[in-house]
């Protein structure tokens, strides 16, 4: 009967502290080397980036690693922000 009880518990305390955890999407890291160019913009309150992917699933995977709100446009960006390089590291 104690292991019974014990057990209940060690499950309902389980529950709880899973309900309270923020969980992290997964991304699709499987991208293809394709050059299909697009140009992804991000912007903040004092500045805009904007930055030529080689594909959009390079785009879609880092917005998704960095949670970040990203706007995305077909072809190439007029030009590329300096931190381009830096942001794009793959």
């Amino acid at each position: 009967m104690f292991s019974f009880s014990m057990i209940n518990s060690l499950l309902l305390i389980s529950a709880l502290c899973k309900t309270g955890v923020k969980s992290i999407p997964e991304c699709n890291n499987a991208c293809t080397r394709e050059y299909q160019p697009v140009c992804g913009t991000l912007k903040s309150a004092d500045k805009s980036l904007n930055c030529t992917f080689p594909n959009e699933c390079l785009f879609k995977l880092r917005k998704c690693e960095h949670q970040e709100d990203w706007s995305i446009k077909t072809g190439v960006c007029f030009k590329d922000s300096e931190e381009c390089p830096h942001l794009l590291n793959y």
